[in-house]
Protein backbone atom coordinates (compact mmCIF):
# COMPACT_ATOMS: atom_id res chain seq x y z
CA UNK A 1 0.00 0.00 0.00
CA UNK A 2 1.42 3.60 -0.76
CA UNK A 3 0.98 6.02 1.70
CA UNK A 4 0.97 9.91 1.28
CA UNK A 5 4.14 11.83 2.34
CA UNK A 6 2.37 13.36 5.45
CA UNK A 7 1.07 10.04 6.39
CA UNK A 8 4.68 8.30 6.72
CA UNK A 9 5.96 10.63 8.41
CA UNK A 10 3.28 10.35 10.87
CA UNK A 11 3.47 6.81 10.98
CA UNK A 12 7.54 6.48 10.94
CA UNK A 13 8.14 7.43 14.71
CA UNK A 14 8.03 5.09 16.93
CA UNK A 15 4.45 3.30 17.75
CA UNK A 16 3.37 1.15 20.47
CA UNK A 17 1.00 -0.87 17.82
CA UNK A 18 1.80 -4.47 16.77
CA UNK A 19 3.96 -4.28 13.25
CA UNK A 20 1.23 -4.21 10.52
CA UNK A 21 -1.24 -2.01 12.37
CA UNK A 22 -2.11 2.23 12.76
CA UNK A 23 -1.90 3.71 15.72
CA UNK A 24 -4.92 5.83 15.03
CA UNK A 25 -4.31 8.48 17.16
CA UNK A 26 -1.03 9.26 15.80
CA UNK A 27 -2.89 9.28 12.04
CA UNK A 28 -5.42 11.49 13.35
CA UNK A 29 -4.59 13.30 16.80
CA UNK A 30 -7.70 15.27 17.59
CA UNK A 31 -8.36 11.22 18.43
CA UNK A 32 -6.20 11.62 21.77
CA UNK A 33 -7.94 10.57 24.75
CA UNK A 34 -11.17 9.10 23.08
CA UNK A 35 -11.92 5.67 23.21
CA UNK A 36 -11.56 3.33 20.23
CA UNK A 37 -14.60 0.78 18.72
CA UNK A 38 -12.76 -2.16 18.68
CA UNK A 39 -14.39 -5.34 16.31
CA UNK A 40 -13.93 -8.85 18.47
CA UNK A 41 -14.93 -11.94 16.49
CA UNK A 42 -15.17 -15.29 18.56
CA UNK A 43 -15.23 -18.10 16.71
CA UNK A 44 -15.59 -21.65 18.44
CA UNK A 45 -13.11 -24.46 17.60
CA UNK A 46 -14.96 -27.89 16.77
CA UNK A 47 -13.71 -28.98 19.89
CA UNK A 48 -14.36 -26.60 22.30
CA UNK A 49 -17.95 -26.10 20.51
CA UNK A 50 -18.67 -30.00 21.16
CA UNK A 51 -17.00 -29.66 25.00
CA UNK A 52 -19.48 -26.88 25.45
CA UNK A 53 -22.59 -28.73 24.71
CA UNK A 54 -21.48 -30.98 27.28
CA UNK A 55 -22.31 -28.38 30.04
CA UNK A 56 -25.83 -28.26 30.94
CA UNK A 57 -27.62 -25.09 29.07
CA UNK A 58 -28.03 -23.18 32.98
CA UNK A 59 -24.55 -23.37 33.13
CA UNK A 60 -23.70 -22.28 29.39
CA UNK A 61 -26.19 -19.05 29.55
CA UNK A 62 -24.80 -18.26 32.89
CA UNK A 63 -21.31 -18.24 31.37
CA UNK A 64 -22.04 -16.37 28.30
CA UNK A 65 -24.44 -13.66 30.77
CA UNK A 66 -20.97 -13.07 32.91
CA UNK A 67 -18.25 -12.55 30.35
CA UNK A 68 -20.69 -9.99 28.25
CA UNK A 69 -21.05 -8.27 31.96
CA UNK A 70 -16.77 -8.34 32.41
CA UNK A 71 -16.82 -6.97 28.30
CA UNK A 72 -19.49 -5.00 28.58
CA UNK A 73 -19.93 -4.95 24.98
CA UNK A 74 -21.67 -2.00 23.15
CA UNK A 75 -22.99 -4.37 20.63
CA UNK A 76 -23.23 -8.44 20.70
CA UNK A 77 -24.59 -10.61 17.60
CA UNK A 78 -23.94 -14.03 17.21
CA UNK A 79 -23.83 -16.52 14.27
CA UNK A 80 -25.33 -20.22 14.93
CA UNK A 81 -24.43 -21.55 11.93
CA UNK A 82 -20.98 -20.42 11.76
CA UNK A 83 -20.57 -20.99 15.92
CA UNK A 84 -18.96 -17.04 15.61
CA UNK A 85 -19.82 -14.33 17.96
CA UNK A 86 -18.80 -10.57 17.01
CA UNK A 87 -18.54 -8.05 19.73
CA UNK A 88 -18.10 -4.12 19.81
CA UNK A 89 -15.89 -2.53 22.29
CA UNK A 90 -16.03 0.95 23.52
CA UNK A 91 -12.03 0.99 24.21
CA UNK A 92 -10.30 3.12 26.19
CA UNK A 93 -7.40 1.85 26.98
CA UNK A 94 -6.59 -0.79 24.92
CA UNK A 95 -3.20 -2.42 25.76
CA UNK A 96 -5.14 -3.22 28.74
CA UNK A 97 -8.88 -4.11 27.95
CA UNK A 98 -8.09 -5.46 25.19
CA UNK A 99 -6.08 -8.26 26.68
CA UNK A 100 -8.51 -9.16 29.16
CA UNK A 101 -10.55 -9.59 26.65
CA UNK A 102 -8.99 -11.78 24.70
CA UNK A 103 -8.25 -13.88 27.42
CA UNK A 104 -11.57 -14.07 28.86
CA UNK A 105 -12.56 -15.14 25.76
CA UNK A 106 -9.60 -17.65 25.10
CA UNK A 107 -10.74 -19.57 28.42
CA UNK A 108 -13.97 -20.64 26.68
CA UNK A 109 -12.17 -22.72 23.73
CA UNK A 110 -12.12 -19.32 20.89
CA UNK A 111 -10.32 -18.28 18.67
CA UNK A 112 -10.39 -14.29 18.81
CA UNK A 113 -9.45 -12.33 16.18
CA UNK A 114 -9.41 -8.32 17.22
CA UNK A 115 -9.80 -5.09 14.62
CA UNK A 116 -9.95 -1.33 15.29
CA UNK A 117 -13.35 -0.32 13.21
CA UNK A 118 -15.42 3.17 12.74
CA UNK A 119 -18.93 3.89 11.49
CA UNK A 120 -19.38 5.40 8.06
CA UNK A 121 -18.56 9.08 9.59
CA UNK A 122 -15.22 8.77 11.32
CA UNK A 123 -14.06 6.38 7.74
CA UNK A 124 -15.03 9.36 5.66
CA UNK A 125 -12.87 12.04 7.98
CA UNK A 126 -10.03 9.17 8.51
CA UNK A 127 -10.01 8.66 4.43
CA UNK A 128 -9.94 12.92 3.71
CA UNK A 129 -7.23 13.51 6.18
CA UNK A 130 -4.75 11.10 4.77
Amino acid sequence: MLLSGRLRRRLSGRSRCAPGSVDLNRVNPRRENTTVKYLLTMTMTTPAALKMAEVPAAERVKLLRQLVDQLKPEVFYASTVRKSAFLVLDVADPHVQLRKAHLALEQIGAEVTVDPVSNLDEFLEYISSM
